[in-house]
């Protein structure tokens, strides 16, 4: 498969927990759904990733992995690629626990496409 021809980057905020990540799915999720419409009415539909850099999460709780299992199993249904960049070795550890490390930091085995980034 060749690479993604269309690219969506969103920045995580320095907060994402139970509190905060509400707010922070709508945005998200209407980043995401003007993405995949926009990617849709192309060429290129289907040929895409959406990268979030974690770099910049300072505080989260498993609600934020509750987030990104949530984007993975969108992007999937779009026939896209999530990567996450940047991501905190707390946050590895975390997904570690809850047992989804394998789901966020890996695509399903039956999808020709490249492995979601684990860069801490």
């Amino acid at each position: 498969m060749s690479a993604p021809l269309s690219k969506l980057l969103i920045k995580l905020p320095s907060v994402l927990s139970h509190d905060t990540v509400a707010s922070f799915a709508l945005d998200l999720t209407q980043q995401c759904e003007q993405f995949f419409s926009f990617d849709a009415s192309t060429p290129t539909q289907g040929a895409f990733t959406v990268e979030l850099d974690v770099g910049g999460l300072e505080h989260f709780d498993s609600s934020a992995l509750a987030l990104l299992c949530d984007l993975k199993r969108t992007v999937l249904s779009h026939q896209g690629v999530l990567t996450l960049s940047h991501v905190p070795t707390a946050m590895v550890r975390l997904a570690q626990v809850y047992g989804v490390v394998d789901l966020l930091m890996t695509p399903p085995s039956s999808l020709q496409s490249p492995v979601s980034s684990l860069q801490p």
